[in-house]
């Protein structure tokens, strides 16, 4: 497996758990007990917005010719660390 086929698969995986972790917030916030259901409603519109973004930037990704794609892996790589941070975050705030 060449780098790129292994950083494509990793950042899918990254994906995943970006996924897992937005799942749990949803279950979480969907409790009235743990937090108030429009300031939930709102941040998890954010976490949605941003995954898109993310999905359709690997997408473009995996889609691109070489050099492309090294220009593009950078930026992928920031927003999926924002990503992780935002949903962690927000996550926390449930708990």
């Amino acid at each position: 497996m060449s780098s790129r086929a292994a950083y494509e698969e990793l950042a899918k995986a990254r994906m995943r758990d970006i996924y897992a972790t937005m799942d749990e917030y949803r279950s979480k916030a969907a409790d009235p007990s743990r937090t108030s259901l429009k300031s939930a409603e709102k941040a998890l519109a954010a976490l949605e917005h941003r995954c898109d973004r993310a999905r359709d930037h690997l997408r473009q990704l995996c889609d691109a010719d070489d050099d492309g794609w090294e220009s593009m892996r950078s930026d992928f790589d920031s927003m999926l660390n924002e990503l992780q941070t935002f949903t962690q975050t927000a996550l926390a705030r449930v708990k």
